[in-house]
């Protein structure tokens, strides 16, 4: 009966193993899933920025040189801050002007007065020659009808020369925009000397830029002509911007770009990025230079 039993068992003992040991091959050769392909979802580049009229804004100050007067001070502004500028256009006016005006006038009398003489002393030195070809004067006072005239002309040339003087310390008294833009901000009153930051800050706002500080590990994902969308920070405008990146600067820095002291450091090395603004959003925010705002630059 046992060895019956055995014969028996042993057909489904057999199939047994060949089935577990087929599965277990299927198992290893069986095709594997394909893993779900990772996508990398890539971050918008971000900077905190600044609105800055065109090239920067530009100090006025009281003109060096001989024309200048250091210690002069401010008589009179004839245009407000946030007025419109014109280049050539006068600005302020310097206490020292009425005296200057005065000299210059005394200085144009004086080559007045000067070039009067010539012609006389000219038609005498004429003269003394014809006198002296026929003996009717000696050499010594033909030399001194010639000296007379060079003498007036000398004194002429000085008298010009006052003139030239007199007139650059008066167009010095005057303060002149180099630009078209807006006058942005005072800091001289009148009755003051200029201060450490010149007379007042003057700006091209008819042309704004976005100043951006760009992380370096960011800039080779950058390219000019990238569009970007501008906003406020904290307050100014409302809604966006759009600008588009003209300019990376190659200079690397590890502060700060928009600080006003230098040792204001940054956590990580930025570069300097400008953007032009849209024409139609340029008048949206003219008056608004030196505004922070965050700029995220397009894909």
């Amino acid at each position: 009966m046992q060895a019956a039993l055995a014969q028996f068992r042993r057909p489904w003992l057999i199939t047994g193993i060949v089935l577990v040991g087929a599965y277990t091959t299927w198992q290893r050769f069986k095709p594997q899933p394909t893993p779900p392909v990772k996508v990398s979802i890539e971050r918008n580049i971000s900077a905190l920025g600044r609105l800055t009229p065109e090239g920067g804004l530009i100090t006025l100050s009281v003109p060096g040189g001989p024309g200048g007067i250091s210690n002069d001070v401010i008589e009179n502004w004839f245009v407000g801050e946030g007025a419109a500028i014109r280049q050539g256009q006068i600005l302020a006016q310097m206490r020292s002007y009425r005296q200057l005006k005065s000299q210059l006038a005394q200085a144009e009398s004086n080559l007045a007065s000067s070039k009067i003489l010539l012609p006389f002393l000219r038609i005498g030195q004429t003269r003394g020659a014809i006198l002296f070809q026929e003996g009717a004067i000696s050499e010594q006072d033909l030399g001194k009808s010639v000296a007379a005239v060079e003498t007036r002309k000398a004194t002429i040339d000085a008298a010009e020369a006052g003139v030239q003087i007199a007139m650059r310390q008066l167009e010095a008294a005057q303060i002149r925009s180099p630009i078209n833009g807006s006058l942005i901000r005072i800091f001289s009153q009148p009755g003051m000397k200029e201060t450490s930051d010149g007379l007042a800050l003057i700006g091209r706002t008819n042309a704004m830029e976005v100043w951006a500080q760009v992380y370096q590990a960011d800039i080779d994902r950058l390219r000019l002509g990238q569009a970007a969308t501008i906003r406020a920070e904290s307050g100014g405008f409302t809604g966006t911007l759009r600008g588009t990146l003209k300019t990376i600067v190659g200079n690397v820095s590890s502060r700060d770009l928009f600080a006003t002291n230098n040792n204001n450091n940054v956590n990580a090395r930025v570069v300097l990025a400008k953007l032009s603004l849209d024409a139609a959003d340029i008048a949206k925010v003219k008056s608004l230079s030196g505004l922070n705002v965050v700029v995220t630059f397009e894909r």
